[in-house]
């Protein structure tokens, strides 16, 4: 027997997995009473028996916390290949043989302690479980240097996705029906465990809508759930239980408001948590910053109860005891929404004050004192007030797009394509008040965004047709989805159809009554690099070159479409073989994109690449290798593994790789490229 679980095969929708790892286990009713007992305390629970399936099924463990329990004859044969995984939080010996295991705990100092009472392993398991919940979270950090436009980086994106989830949640429909629904997929997720069966049943017949606090404090289902979907952006739980994020949110702005008007302050709330070497170093980076958390953010009124969550009996090298000090006023317009849920909670003595979904904080201050890192946060309604700029920046370009349009947008820009995908589907089934012409065209995005060629081009071709079709028709966004057709044509090659569609987008311009200005910059971009792929380059000048005026005169100086356009000119250039020319805006377009985008983001990847190939035309391999090495380690942030501009890099770098004498690396990476477009292009493409 290799591994055994009722669980293993399906998602966990919860933040921990529970591994017991005995080799000795061997006896079905055994294992079955094993499993039992265990998803008392968690539900997600997995046996292995097989030491190397555990190792690889642990490694692919990504959204959640382990908690692993191993037998002690099998501890030092397991723990030198999966100590180290970040996923890994603790580890529980069972010592059932009496042998003598303490030297264990100086080499693995995620051991929280040798069992041979299995009762008194059960309750250090459940305690560990406890502070865990309630402690994980994720926390985006929004650059502010990051220009409000629709060409957003994946982390401001993330960002601001946490903004408008809150908004869109609320709007949709939150009746029995979401409640039945809800119910039904929890009664599915949970069969077998029958502690979460009479809890579900316990929800289904005496909630009420005042008692969405209590449920959320007892750490039930809905709690373990709810956080799940939100910290791994799961569109389709978060769908599921948008009657009970309705009601939580509703009830904690109510709650707010009776605070205001009792004039009751509350001044100073603390949080404890364990935070990786990574997340306070990025807190140190941040300092003046603004931060969101993805969910509700738990808090106490004491500082004592909130230490208590910063020990955990664990003393690891890759974490660091944290307090977070949160300022928050009560009687200040532009704080965020917060309540005293201790009078609702089970646990009314730690004096939990919880902040609604979404709240963000600035940054003020970092510091260790003691043995302990203090982090100083202060409340604030600063990402209302981004998201608000990202709204209407968004809708002068496409009218259609409503908050709920944009939600979805930001998926894609995060690169959660197939959450983009799920959420934009529902919508086209369930959204009465949305416009199907707009849903298609930002499903063909999701799909140009995965490469998935002809799924996009059917649905930018029946999002035109609607846009045409209608009274009075959306020929302003029509224009748009012609353009974007234009793009998927040139990404497999067909550049004369390109064309052909690109100025096409330029007459429906051409005969609106409205001037829209920087829409006939972008029109005049799109074709001029259709001329540029045809080799007509005296055309493609005159065009870039109008787009680019267009643009300087309709924009901030440093914005990132005029620093698309410098960089489009730099290619053209460089194809025209005028190398200083084209090094100049390439030089031009990287220091605006620096200057408005994060570090890392696709559009400067591209620049690298392209000042990468003007070196390598000069036959200066050491920095053209330096510059395509850069791209790649930005592309790979920013795209999926298999995206066809990953493989364009890779091909790149092996030729120089060759040039450079390095004959065997180069044919590797030739061939992981030829791979690579052979799967996701057209077999005629140039």
């Amino acid at each position: 027997m290799g591994s055994t679980s009722d669980r293993s095969s399906e998602q966990n929708k919860e933040n921990i997995s529970l591994i017991w790892f005995d080799p000795s286990l061997n006896e079905e009713s055994t294992v079955a009473e094993t499993i039992r007992t265990l998803r008392l305390i968690n539900d997600y629970v997995v046996i292995h028996t097989n030491i190397e399936e555990c190792v690889s099924y642990m490694k692919m463990v990504t959204n959640e916390k382990i908690l692993l329990v191993a037998s002690g004859t099998s501890v030092p044969t397991l723990l030198p290949f999966v100590i180290d995984l970040k996923q890994l939080e603790i580890v529980f010996i069972l010592n059932d043989t009496c042998q003598n295991l303490l030297y264990l705990m100086e080499t693995y100092p995620k051991i929280n302690g040798i069992f041979d009472d299995r009762e008194e392993l059960h309750a250090n398991i459940h305690k560990h479980i406890h502070l865990l919940n309630k402690q994980i979270e994720k926390f985006s950090f929004y650059d502010q240097k990051q220009t409000i436009s629709i060409d957003l980086s994946e982390r401001t994106a993330a960002f601001l996705w946490i903004q408008l989830v809150h908004d869109v949640i609320l709007r949709l429909p939150s009746n029995q029906q979401a409640k039945q629904e809800m119910i039904n997929a929890c009664r599915d997720y949970y069969q077998g465990n029958d502690r979460e069966l009479q809890s579900i049943d316990d929800f289904e017949q005496n909630y009420t809508s005042t008692d969405c606090i209590r449920w959320y404090t007892r750490e039930t289902f809905v709690y373990k759930m709810v956080n799940k979907a939100l910290r791994t952006e799961d569109m389709e739980q978060l769908h599921t239980f948008r009657f009970y994020i309705s009601d939580l949110s509703s009830t904690l702005a109510r709650e707010y408001e009776k605070l205001e008007e009792l004039d009751e302050l509350i001044t100073t709330v603390y949080r404890g948590n364990q935070l990786t070497i990574n997340e306070l170093e990025q807190f140190r980076l941040s300092e003046g910053q603004l931060i969101s958390i993805n969910g509700y953010f738990s808090t106490s009124r004491l500082p004592h109860v909130a230490l208590q969550f910063t020990n955990t009996d664990i003393h690891r090298q890759d974490t660091v005891p944290t307090l977070f000090e949160i300022e928050c006023q009560t009687y200040e317009s532009n704080c965020s929404v917060f309540a005293d849920v201790s009078k609702h909670s089970d646990f009314p003595y730690e004096k939990e004050v919880l902040f609604d979904l979404g709240t963000v904080f600035k940054v003020e201050r970092v510091r260790k004192e003691d043995q302990i890192w203090k982090i100083s946060l202060r409340a604030t309604d600063g990402g209302r007030e981004i998201a608000r700029q990202y709204i209407e920046e968004t809708r002068k370009e496409m009218e259609g797009d409503s908050v709920t349009i944009l939600f979805g947008r930001l998926m894609t820009r995060m690169g959660r394509y197939k959450s983009a995908e799920m959420y934009f589907q529902q919508l086209l089934i369930n959204s009465e008040s949305e416009n199907p012409a707009h849903i298609h065209n930002q499903l063909g995005l999701v799909y140009q965004a995965m490469a998935e060629f002809p799924q996009a081009m059917n649905h930018f071709d029946r999002a035109y047709r609607l846009m045409k079709n209608s009274y009075p028709p959306f020929l302003r966004d029509s224009s748009h989805v012609l353009r974007n057709i234009s793009q998927v044509l040139r990404e497999q090659g067909h550049y004369k159809e390109a064309l052909d569609y690109s100025l096409e987008a330029k007459e429906v311009l051409d005969k609106l009554s409205d001037t829209y200005e920087l829409d006939m910059g972008h029109c005049l971009h799109s074709i001029g690099s259709c001329y540029r792929d045809q080799r007509a380059y005296t055309k493609a000048l005159d065009s870039y070159e109008e787009a680019l005026n267009i643009k300087r005169a309709y924009l901030p100086e440093n914005h990132v479409y005029i620093a698309k356009t410098l960089n489009s000119l730099g290619l053209l250039h460089y194809m025209m073989k005028n190398f200083e020319r084209a090094l100049n805006y390439y030089v031009s377009s990287l220091e605006m994109y620096q200057a408005c985008l994060p570090e890392d983001h696709s559009d400067i990847a591209n620049v690298y690449h392209n000042i990468a190939e003007w070196h390598q035309q000069k036959h200066q391999y050491d920095g053209a290798l330096h510059h395509f090495q850069l791209a790649l380690a930005m592309k790979e942030k920013c795209y999926s593994s298999d995206h066809p501009s990953i493989a364009t890099t890779l091909n790149s770098i092996s030729s120089i790789l060759g040039a450079k004498g390095d004959k065997m690396k180069a044919l590797d990476l030739c061939l992981k490229a030829l791979d690579m477009r052979e799967r996701l292009l057209p077999y005629d493409h140039p």
